[in-house]
Formats: structure tokens, C-alpha cells, sequence
């Protein structure tokens, strides 16, 4: 009940077969100005010593803790680490990134100002080029100085303002259990459901506005570049979220916001495929979906998108097959990209473009 009690911060990190990026990604965590932080390592039936390493760390810190378990997916792992966190909050991590000495204190003191249930962050884009750190902001859509608001008042853009990623956000542990907010085993795009839920039901939402988690994308192996042999993994993912929120009756607030959220990701996701197969599968399941959930969205809603989106939107609903919808989504990259560079070569504050 002490550790409990004097633990502010359960930071749980997922690790598979990564011991080459442990000792940045351990050392940046230890080395946290919030000293009342326990960090969850779950070994997830890692063959690269990753383990071994891990319980190493344990006899150096007493703030880390190892749980090992055979391999099951980045989801369960994250599960497992929950259920083994006794922290306030929760922060994910994954074993690749890294962050910035004040991140957890200054996500901390703005939940406990504010009784967050969800605080909302930036994140630094670590680029393979040049090894360019690019602060991203969060999204200019939501209020800040420490303004408290909830789902409902961002409904129609909160799921594409709030982003997907875990890593940019702190949750209160008492308000995940007590939803019962669980991740997926799915091999990828498991946070989808988990934030998704998590914003929506959030009752207290503050942004802290600041950028400090480091975060690499474009690891080889990494999940968000494996993705060739699983087109339809997004989409389980998506279904879970439309089914949870129809149980929970939040679809008559939120319809809007998962039909734009589900256009800007099927953008995102159907890019990093390589294979004509799978872009064929994933596109043909993703456009059957849209247009059913859209057809719920009423015409003064949608008008509300951004061009951009419904220019998407018009595309999906008049082509049958991808090469159009691939052709906008490549666009839609390429834009964002020199768009983010740009703003951050000539020093303007980027804040995040979905």
C-alpha cells in the first residue's frame, strides 16, 4: 500500500527483441525529474537478451520492474503491465523512443492541477535524416492554459485532434479500471481502440502543451512498418471502437468524429502497404465501412470537414478500386511532410496536421 501511495507515475513499456535500443530509451526514463515513478518493463518473449537486460536494470533501480511472459503481442503486454502498475497515472512508452527529463513531471502537475482523467501532449518527431528532432505541438483544435473540457465539447474532431498514439498522452489509472479500458490483441493498431474509448469517455480532458517525448517512426521491423501481411489488423481494430461505442450509446455524439477519423487513417494506413493484395483487401474493407458510417453523418456535419476531407470523402464514395484514393493518400503525405519541414526550418510552431 506504501508503493501505492507514494507512486505518481506507472510508465509501462512493451519490449520484443529490443535490447539495441533499451539502455536510450531505460536511461531517458530514469532519468525523469519526477523521482515517484515506477517503470513496467514487460518482457514479451523477447530471443535477443532484451529480457536478461531488463532484469539487469532491476538491480541498478528499484523503480523498474520486469514482468515476463511468452510472447502475445505489444497489446497483451501492455495489459499485463497495467495489471501489474500501482502509479496515479499511466504513461506507454515504447522500447525504441525516448524522452525529455521534465516530460513526466510537467504532464503530472498539469493532471493533478486540473484532475485530468486524459492529458493531451506533443511529441518530437525523431527524422532519419540528419537526426532532426521536430518539436509537433498538439493540435490547435483544443483549449489550452490548463482549460479543462471533455468529449463532447471537441465531438465532431476529437478523435482526429487527440491522435491515436498512446506516447503523447497521461491517463488516470482509477478512470481506465473503472471503464474497464483494455487493449487488443491485435498485431497492430492496438491503441486504436484504447485512446479512442479513453477520450471519449473522459470526462476531464487538459492539454499540456509542450512536446517531449522523442518518438521514431520509421524503425525497420517496427509494427508500423510490417504491415504488408496484415490489411485487414486497422480494421479489426476500427470495428472494435464502432462496436463499444453503440454499446456505451455515445455513437449519436461521436458519428461524425469516427467517420473523419476512420477517412484520415485509412489515408495514413493504406500508404504503408506494398503489396497490390493487400492494398486491394484493406481499401475494399476500409471503403465499405466509410460509406456506411458516413451515410449516418448528416450533409450540415459533414460540411464542417475540412476541404481536404471531404474532397478524400467524394473520392472513396465514387471509386470502386484504390489507385485514386492511393494516388490522394500519397498527396495527403507528401503535403503533410514538407508542410511539417518547412514550418520547422523557418522556426514557426508546428502543431499537429492530421
Amino acid at each position: 500500500m506504501e508503493v501505492r501511495r507514494l507512486t505518481k507515475v506507472s510508465v509501462i513499456v512493451p519490449v520484443y527483441n529490443s535490447a539495441t535500443f533499451l539502455p536510450r530509451c531505460l536511461g531517458s526514463l530514469l532519468a525523469q525529474t519526477l523521482r515517484e515513478i515506477e517503470i513496467v518493463c514487460v518482457d514479451d518473449g523477447s530471443t535477443d537478451g532484451s529480457g536478461a537486460l531488463l532484469d539487469d536494470y532491476t538491480t541498478k533501480d528499484a523503480r523498474v520492474r520486469v514482468v515476463h511472459q511468452a510472447n502475445a503481442g505489444a497489446g497483451p503486454a501492455r495489459n499485463a503491465g497495467m495489471d501489474a502498475a500501482t502509479g496515479d497515472y499511466l504513461f506507454f512508452c515504447d522500447p525504441d523512443d525516448a524522452a525529455q527529463p521534465q516530460m513526466l513531471e510537467r504532464l503530472h502537475a498539469c493532471a493533478a492541477a486540473a484532475c485530468a482523467d486524459v492529458v493531451l501532449s506533443g511529441r518530437i518527431a525523431l527524422s532519419r535524416y540528419f537526426s532532426m528532432q521536430m518539436p509537433i505541438y498538439p493540435s490547435a483544435e483544443f483549449p489550452r492554459g490548463g482549460k479543462v473540457f471533455c468529449g463532447r465539447d471537441q465531438s465532431s474532431s476529437l478523435f482526429t485532434a487527440a491522435r491515436t498514439a498512446l506516447w503523447d498522452k497521461l491517463f488516470r489509472r482509477e478512470f481506465v479500471v473503472g471503464h474497464s479500458l483494455r487493449f487488443q490483441a491485435v498485431a497492430h493498431s492496438n491503441d486504436l481502440y484504447f485512446v479512442t474509448l479513453a477520450v471519449a469517455l473522459a470526462g476531464r480532458l487538459v492539454v499540456e502543451d509542450g512536446a517531449y517525448y522523442i518518438h521514431r517512426s520509421w524503425r525497420s521491423g517496427s509494427l508500423q512498418n510490417t504491415k504488408d501481411g496484415l490489411p485487414t489488423a486497422f480494421l479489426e481494430a476500427y470495428d472494435a471502437c464502432e462496436t463499444e461505442l453503440t454499446a456505451r450509446s455515445l455513437m449519436s455524439c461521436y458519428c461524425s468524429a469516427l467517420a473523419l477519423l476512420l477517412l484520415r487513417c485509412g489515408r495514413r494506413e493504406i500508404v504503408k502497404f506494398r503489396s497490390p493484395n493487400s492494398i486491394s483487401l484493406f481499401y475494399h474493407g476500409f471503403r465499405e465501412r466509410l460509406i456506411r458510417i458516413a451515410s449516418e453523418v448528416s450533409a450540415d456535419e459533414m460540411r464542417l470537414w475540412p476541404s481536404l476531407d471531404q474532397w478524400l470523402m467524394r473520392a472513396v464514395r465514387s471509386q470502386e478500386e484504390p489507385s485514386a484514393f492511393c494516388r490522394l493518400s500519397k498527396f495527403c503525405r507528401w503535403r503533410g511532410q514538407w508542410l511539417r519541414l518547412l514550418r520547422f526550418l523557418f522556426h514557426f510552431r508546428i502543431r499537429e496536421v492530421w
